[in-house]
């Protein structure tokens, strides 16, 4: 994870133009990050996967591939206690389909995507990486990666496109 964040911080500091499925984008993406996360604030998670706690480790929070000038694309992961706050808030409504072990980490800037890790440590899929569509049903969001580290580098290596969603048309 380490290493994915120091290339980050590396080649996409400063804006610059990407491609998506073989079209060069109209904008230019950036990845920003905070600074590091607080035991504390580690602490107050429950279950962490290992890359996730790697993550928090280098930054609390970060926008990855985001829209350098309009902020309508790309991914942001939010801190610790934002993820926590946000989980319980999105848990509470009467609609949610969220499960007790799920912890979402952040959200798609310019859409409702969610970013849900997977923290039931006895479960199969600990630490996967789901895709939370908010108007569909639990059974249609995508597994994106097996893990956070699997979803970065994919991530880094489609330069901030929806892998996940290689069906329907980018849609900036």
């Amino acid at each position: 994870m380490n290493k994915i964040i120091s290339e980050l911080k590396l080649h996409w500091s400063n804006p610059k133009s990407a491609v998506h499925r073989g079209k060069q984008i109209p904008f230019k993406l950036v990845c920003k990050f905070g600074t590091p996360a607080i035991m504390d604030e580690l602490a107050a998670v429950k279950h962490l996967p290992a890359d996730l706690r790697l993550f928090w480790q280098e930054a609390r929070e970060a926008d990855l591939f985001a829209d350098s000038q309009h902020g309508q694309w790309g991914l942001r992961v939010w801190s610790p206690g934002r993820s926590v706050e946000k989980t319980a808030e999105l848990r509470s409504l009467s609609d949610t389909e969220l499960d007790i072990y799920d912890l979402i980490i952040g959200e798609f800037l310019g859409d409702s995507e969610l970013l849900l890790v997977r923290c039931d440590p006895r479960a199969a899929d600990f630490g996967q990486v789901v895709v939370v569509l908010p108007i569909d049903a639990r059974k249609d969001w995508p597994i994106a990666a097996s893990n956070l580290s699997e979803f970065i580098a994919k991530y880094v290596e489609s330069s901030g496109d929806k892998f996940w969603d290689r069906s329907s048309r980018t849609t900036h």
